[in-house]
């Protein structure tokens, strides 16, 4: 698995590097499964809209549906297009999927659940007892009093449709199989995501254990999605930010993240790649009141001496863009980066004017595999707003960094 991060969330360089990388390992190394930090469920019908030959509106329409200004911009819009072209041009038993990972935005799979009942009459009854579970914009909602019987609920949905599965697969209908499957998945990801809110509501959870414990459904939900695509071995690109992508704890986390997860399961199958940058803008909200901002601003960065920034140590090679292979050149340069332990990382919210000093505490050289580093970056484009009933009708995330 390789994992391309990135130091921000609204900057261009960062988006067309990893296109750049996800179109060579799609064309020569047969990667056909790509992972976003973005919600498992929303993503669903995204996957689906690239794999019937869109336009460029419908693809603009599906971006929306993930809820997450981040992913809508020109860039990633580009990239998305790439991969429809991709999937018009080959097989079905070739094309490139996008899946999401992230629990949070699980509603849109109740959505669809509802919408399109799973077949047998025990999975239709167990979706009855969902009914005190409800969902805005892609959220779920539900009384704490109630969570424990909604798992139980959606458990009971799951199995049976795992029942429902084997009979269709063993009567031989390939259409009801993939309908079964679907389905499923749904199921599988709502789960998840009611389990998640039960663990985000309890009483004095520090937030670093909040991030933890939604790394590790992230973990899970990318485990599932590879089983189900027949992924186990094939390689599988995953773009999500480069505090997730760690493979090692950062000293200000608390948590095990992401990769190291991921790392502990695959070993040296792992691949870290980060994206730092030394000066340059990029797009971000605030983060007072958040959802009362309509757009996201341009936040400005420079190289602040005085602060021991692995990033100066990357500006004093020459080029404005580079890669460097952590594994190849593990001696001198490993020993360089360690000695400065910190480097910079917003999120999709920043502290106005305090972000500037902003860094995370980490050791480069074992945190990751490799870096891109970029000299200056630019803020990536944001698409233009849709129509508000359009806005109305997508389902979507909560702000989350």
């Amino acid at each position: 698995m390789l994992a391309v991060g990135e130091a921000t969330h609204g900057s261009s360089e960062f988006f067309r590097t990893r296109a750049a990388i996800v179109r060579q390992m799609v064309q020569d190394h047969g990667v056909r499964l790509v992972a976003l930090e973005a919600s498992a469920a929303a993503t669903v019908d995204l996957d689906r809209t690239l794999g019937c030959g869109p336009t460029e509106a419908q693809i603009v329409d599906a971006l929306g549906g993930l809820g997450y200004w981040t992913w809508n911009v020109r860039e990633m819009l580009e990239f998305l297009a790439w991969i429809a072209s991709w999937n018009a041009r080959h097989p079905v038993s070739d094309r490139v999927r996008v899946v999401g990972v992230d629990p949070n935005g699980a509603g849109s799979a109740l959505a669809r659940l509802r919408r399109s009942p799973p077949g047998g009459r025990a999975a239709v009854a167990a979706l009855d007892r969902l009914a005190p579970l409800a969902e805005r914009d892609g959220k779920l909602l539900a009384r704490d009093r109630d969570l424990p019987g909604l798992i139980e609920a959606a458990t009971g949905v799951r199995e049976a449709l795992l029942a429902h599965e084997c009979g269709v697969s063993s009567a031989g209908a390939a259409s009801g199989d993939e309908l079964a499957r679907a389905a499923l998945l749904d199921c599988r990801v709502l789960l998840t995501g009611l389990e998640l809110e039960t663990d985000m509501r309890r009483r004095g959870l520090h937030p670093g254990a909040r991030e933890g414990l939604r790394d590790q459904r992230m973990a899970d939900l990318l485990t599932l999605h590879r089983a189900a695509d027949g992924q186990g071995r094939a390689p599988v690109v995953l773009l999500a930010h480069n505090v997730h992508i760690s493979r090692e704890v950062p000293v200000d986390a608390r948590y095990r993240p992401l990769g190291a997860i991921l790392a502990d399961e695959l070993g040296d199958r792992y691949y870290a790649l980060a994206q730092l940058f030394g000066r340059g803008e990029f797009l971000a909200k605030s983060v007072i009141a958040p959802s009362l901002q309509r757009r996201p601003r341009r936040r400005r960065v420079t190289l602040m001496a005085g602060l021991p920034l692995v990033e100066h140590v990357l500006d004093r090679v020459d080029g404005d863009a580079y890669v460097l292979d952590l594994r190849q050149h593990a001696g001198w340069t490993a020993k360089a980066l360690s000695r400065h332990s910190t480097a910079r990382a917003y999120g999709a919210q920043v502290v106005p004017v305090v972000y500037r000093t902003s860094v995370t505490h980490i050791d480069p050289g074992r945190a990751y595999d490799g870096i891109v580093y970029h000299r200056k970056i630019s803020s990536s484009t944001l698409l233009p707003r849709p129509p508000r009933a359009a806005r109305r009708r997508r389902p979507g995330t909560s702000d989350l960094s």
